[in-house]
């Protein structure tokens, strides 16, 4: 075995060795070619975009939907644009086109002097028939147009003018209004109507605590009984009272059966009832009775 491999199968040979990984040929992982990986990922979307691209220049060049009726026509836009176009554009950078073009150097003050040499006289004889009828129409003056009037106006001064006015306009909207003086000493009055609010949740508050405790006192399951009601319960109850006296009064004084016994023993349990309701309704105070379920 060579010496200088007797490291190949540790870890050491290993680190000696980069190419190799111990830990993945000890557990049988394969190793992955990362470069190749991506360079394969690079030919896949390079391929994807050329595809893509093709795919759009072939729509673009593709013939647009029309009906085939309709193919040869030209469109009414282009009607107009045909009508506003200037007969022989061309012309228009010649010299020879015109007064105006012609005399774009002379000096200032001396175009009426002017005379254009015999060159541009002989240009302007030779030119076409087209051009001749373009310098004809740019020659020709316009008669309503008419220059405006000078005017004898002081710019300097209507400018101060107008600026002391500006100001004058700024000072008057910048003034604030006096505030308006109230009277002193006098009550305003929404501090009346608030406190005439207070004085009214306080008397509804004493008026409902005191609610609260006649309600309390009233033993549960009864209520209690006006004064009206009290008379006419108590007239109701010495009317009984008077027809019970009556129908006992008529009782035997010495029984000899149990039933007249027994309904004679009754009479005086109602007789005594009935008195003792009669002077509860006569006690002074209030009354309570039993609510009827």
């Amino acid at each position: 075995m060579d010496p200088r491999h007797h490291h190949t199968h540790s870890n050491i040979g290993a680190m000696l060795d980069p190419t190799k990984d111990s830990y993945c040929t000890q557990k049988n992982i394969p190793i992955r070619n990362r470069i190749g990986d991506q360079k394969a990922n690079l030919q896949q979307l390079e391929e994807k975009n050329r595809q893509k691209k093709e795919e759009e220049d072939e729509k673009n060049n593709q013939e647009r939907y029309c009906l085939q009726q309709f193919k040869n026509v030209k469109p009414k836009v282009w009607d107009a644009v045909e009508d506003a176009k200037v007969e022989n554009p061309h012309t228009f950078k010649r010299r020879e086109a015109g007064v105006a073009i012609s005399n774009v150097n002379v000096p200032k003050g001396l175009e009426s002097s002017y005379q254009p040499s015999s060159t541009n006289s002989s240009r302007k004889n030779s030119a076409r028939p087209e051009q001749q009828q373009i310098v004809s129409k740019i020659d020709c003056k316009n008669t309503s147009y008419q220059p405006p009037k000078p005017t004898n106006t002081n710019y300097f001064q209507q400018n101060i003018k107008n600026m002391r006015e500006n100001q004058q306009e700024i000072q008057t909207k910048n003034i604030k209004p006096e505030p308006k003086q109230e009277k002193l000493g006098v009550v305003p009055e929404y501090l009346k109507n608030r406190k005439q609010e207070w004085q009214d949740e306080r008397d509804k508050e004493e008026l409902r605590r005191e609610m609260d405790a006649e309600l309390a006192k009233i033993p549960p399951g009864t209520r209690p009984v006006g004064d009206e009601e009290r008379a006419q319960l108590l007239k109701d109850l010495k009317v009984a009272y008077d027809a019970e006296i009556k129908k006992f009064n008529s009782f035997r004084l010495q029984s000899d059966n149990q039933s007249a016994i027994r309904a004679k023993n009754e009479s005086q349990d109602k007789i005594a009832q009935l008195e003792k309701t009669i002077r509860d309704f006569q006690r002074p105070g209030p009354l309570y009775i039993a609510i009827d379920e």
